[in-house]
């Protein structure tokens, strides 16, 4: 169907139900185009059509979101008409030999309407015309119109605030940093800690290696590469989420060979655990071999207070910026997941247990990681000082704890029926495989492992 045809029957449709502005507005797009204007030729051309490529899997047709919004002119007899741009899902089903790969329910269609007509004005025309003219009987038809960007509100200022006052340390401090190093022959440290120019040097600075028993240099060769491949899949995996016009040729890549780095890039997180462990149990031995003791609180004080400040700037950002740094037909569903949950669930980000309470809302999606290794370190001393005071024959109830954490993420692929690779990737996957602590916890006590045996050396 048009855009002409269903701004014409639009119109029709709503005057049966009562005569409002918005009516007045599509008629008078509807006049405009029969006219010629270019406002309302340029409105109907920003509208999607009915996808193509349905065979393939294409489920959207997107339109035009920035030529929509930008349509604004003044009639002298319905008002000024602003464009909205709506993400029209017409359902459709199994019988039809469609295949729902992105669970929409249907096919999406962008749509360019009047601001002033509310989604609640449009759905049931829209129905009505959708069943009449694709011989259906839905019961729905979904709409979702782009929203008014959210006034400042607590977040937001206290966002403003805090990065205002953070940017002005830093510009301080650096400022502070040039002056004394050229006009003044003494300065306190103090003030350059936040000096661009001093951490700049410092984070560039290339160490020599020192040969030193009290550091494990060759991880950081291990970190690049793992870290690259984090990045390699998880580029990979966003474009899964995409509006793809083909995703049936999916099925063909993933059997390919050259997909395997990708369908298996989740174990690659999997060695940032073992690091971990590793680095975890050899730092800690090397306390126990120094002072007999651990000092647990202040372990687990310093811990916390060397991850979160900077995880708190980050869900802070997120709460109080992300709505405004992006744009599109799908911006507000993305906006929602991400800012939405941290708005919702910052607390058990914040208090590392977001894994458990809240697995399928995550603030900050790829933070969980924050969460499974804060809790594995919690529960590191009472692991490694026994591994300290009794030595090797601590490592069977370690070698236990792998066994069963293995079992566990077998047991749970097995009765749920999931599948290991990125592409199947589904919410019930990752509560009960992906993110909790006991199904993940087997690399980290590998780590544990391998830092005591270094340790022993």
């Amino acid at each position: 169907m048009s855009p002409l045809v269903l701004l014409t029957l639009l119109p029709l449709v709503l005057a049966q139900q009562r005569q409002d502005l918005c009516t007045a507005q599509l008629e008078e797009i509807v006049a405009a185009s029969s006219a010629g204007e270019p406002w309302a030729l340029a409105v109907l051309d920003s509208w999607g059509r009915w996808p193509s490529g349905q065979f393939s899997g294409n489920q959207f047709d997107l339109g035009a979101y920035d030529q929509c919004r930008r349509q604004s002119i003044f009639s002298d007899s319905v008002g000024r008409i602003d464009g909205r741009y709506c993400l029209v899902v017409v359902p459709r089903n199994s019988s039809e030999n469609f295949v729902d790969v992105r669970g929409i329910g249907g096919v999406a269609v962008g749509m360019c309407f009047p601001k002033v007509c509310s989604e609640e004005q449009l759905s049931e025309p829209l129905l009505a015309i959708v069943n009449s003219s694709f011989n259906i009987a839905a019961d729905y038809v979904g709409i979702k119109c782009e929203q008014e960007p959210d006034r400042p509100g607590a977040a937001r200022t206290t966002a403003i605030t805090v990065f205002a006052m953070i940017a002005t340390l830093v510009i301080f401090s650096t400022v502070y940093d040039f002056v004394t190093r050229y006009f003044a022959q003494k300065r306190e440290v103090l003030w350059t800690t936040f000096s661009l120019r001093r951490n700049w040097l410092q984070l560039t600075r290339v160490r020599p290696s020192t040969g030193s028993s009290e550091s494990i240099e060759c991880i950081h060769g291990i970190r690049v590469l793992a870290i690259s491949w984090i990045m390699l899949w998880h580029s990979y995996s966003l474009t899964f989420l995409a509006p793809l016009i083909n995703p049936y040729t999916l099925s063909d890549w993933r059997s390919s060979f050259h997909s395997a780095m990708i369908t298996i890039g989740p174990i690659s997180v999997d060695t940032f655990f073992m690091l971990s462990g590793l680095l975890t149990c050899w730092s800690l031995l090397k306390e126990l071999d120094r002072n007999s003791k651990l000092n647990v609180p202040l372990l687990y004080l310093h811990r916390y207070l060397r991850l979160t400040p900077v995880f708190a700037a980050l869900i802070l950002f997120t709460v109080g910026f992300y709505q405004r740094i992006g744009d599109g037909p799908l911006w507000s569903e993305t906006y929602q997941f991400t800012s939405g949950n941290c708005k919702q669930y910052w607390w058990s980000a914040l208090l590392y247990v977001q894994n458990y309470v809240n697995p399928n809302q995550l603030c900050v999606g790829h933070s969980w990681y924050l969460s499974v290794d804060m809790q594995l370190f919690l529960l590191s001393p009472l692991i490694i000082y026994p591994l300290w005071r009794w030595g090797p024959r601590v490592l069977i109830a370690v070698g236990l704890l792998i066994l069963a954490s293995m079992g566990c993420l077998l047991s749970v692929f097995l009765v749920n029926d999931l599948r290991a690779s990125v592409a199947d990737a589904s919410l019930l996957r990752d509560r009960l495989a992906y993110l909790p602590t006991h199904t993940r916890m087997g690399a980290w006590f590998v780590g544990l492992t391998l830092g005591y045996v270094l340790h022993r050396i």
